[in-house]
């Protein structure tokens, strides 16, 4: 299927290469992956009155700490070194770059705007104690260390790592929910639209333009990562069956590699309460993920990939646009809506202000 054109905006611009969609690499925990997404050439902004251009507001590498650590209550924020990337690979990295975010073009805002977003959805964030920042992730593959060029970010037990990688790469997110009909509202300005293989009449994968609204979402799924985290393994855990109980509520099994199914259809149901595997014609696969005979319609290819990226993604759509979450995986939203009280004893609670009332 070639590139739908969505919106008088994403006909703009036809000069940008196609993004197609390739299956994703598995195994990397915690990471982010691009979907397959082509690193596209960054649009310029329009520009400003008088013919130059509208310069972003920047916030520098001492304001973004102080707001880190006053709002969110992060300890430590670093610039990666070698040698410590070098000590979990085992073995020297050749063409090894140092990076940290760049002030000017808005990067340490963008990831502050992704906690705060995340903030206003679900009244606090995880608990993040440390940041750091490198230029990509490495990984051994055959015994020789090579650069992960998918994974935008990473998050431990209270630990977030964020690479370049991650702020240059589109995020699609579907439109709407998929539906027989093919009919769809226009994406918003500023959008991009990502090509989809599977039945013509799905839901359109729109990105947003500007990389800095990508890279938001790349850090909004880390959170979600940091959530269930927040949930199952800090010290008193206050949802330790957090991610068992979402996996039977949208339809994943509990075989090795985990399968994913539309939890809408009874037979499903049945199998899923059963702890069995439902029958095959109701799976859902990255060729068809998108399809509009899906009752519960997972929000991205990488969904896909296991249960605790469909997870984080759900996440991440539950704060950029909860309402189509809502539309296409109502079990999904449903879990994450009716819980997410459950799990803030696990989060940052942010230390009461002198003379303020509690």
């Amino acid at each position: 299927m070639s590139n739908r054109k969505l919106s008088p905006v994403s006909r703009q611009h036809t000069t940008l290469p196609a993004a197609q969609p390739v299956a994703p690499q598995t195994g990397a925990a915690h990471g982010f992956y691009t979907g397959g997404l082509q690193r596209l050439p960054l649009i310029q902004r329009a520009p400003a009155k008088g013919g130059k251009t509208a310069a972003p507001a920047t916030l520098d590498r001492v304001g973004f700490e102080k707001i880190m650590k006053a709002e969110f209550g992060v300890q430590t924020i670093k610039t990666g070194d070698q040698a410590t990337q070098e000590g979990v690979a085992g073995q020297t990295i050749t063409g090894w770059n140092s990076w940290a975010p760049d002030a000017a073009a808005g990067e340490y805002q963008q990831i502050v705007d992704a906690f705060r977003d995340f903030r206003k959805a679900f009244t606090t964030t995880p608990m993040v104690t440390d940041i750091v920042f490198y230029e990509k992730r490495y990984i051994v593959v055959n015994g020789t260390v090579v650069p992960d060029t998918d994974t935008g970010a990473a998050f431990g037990t209270t630990d977030l790592t964020i690479y370049k990688t991650g702020s240059h790469m589109y995020k699609a997110l579907p439109l709407d929910k998929s539906n027989a009909q093919g009919s769809y509202g226009n994406a918003p300005p500023g959008s991009l639209g990502v090509t989809y293989k599977g039945d013509p009449k799905s839901a359109p994968l729109i990105a947003p333009i500007a990389w800095g609204d990508n890279f938001k979402r790349v850090i909004a799924h880390e959170l979600g990562h940091g959530l269930q985290s927040a949930a199952m393994n800090v010290s008193n855990a206050p949802d330790p069956d957090m991610q068992k109980d979402y996996n039977k509520a949208v339809g994943w099994t509990v075989a090795v590699p985990p399968k994913l199914f539309d939890i809408t259809v009874k037979a499903v149901q049945t199998a899923i309460a059963g702890g069995t595997t439902p029958p095959s014609q109701y799976e859902i696969t990255l060729a068809n993920w998108n399809d509009p005979v899906w009752g519960e319609q997972p929000v991205s290819a990488y969904s896909l990939d296991n249960p605790g990226d469909d997870f984080a993604d759900s996440v991440m759509a539950f704060v950029y646009n909860p309402q189509m979450l809502k539309k296409r995986s109502p079990a999904r939203y449903s879990f994450i809506d009716s819980r997410r009280s459950k799990w803030l004893p696990g989060m940052f609670s942010a230390p009461k202000q002198p003379g303020k009332k509690p």
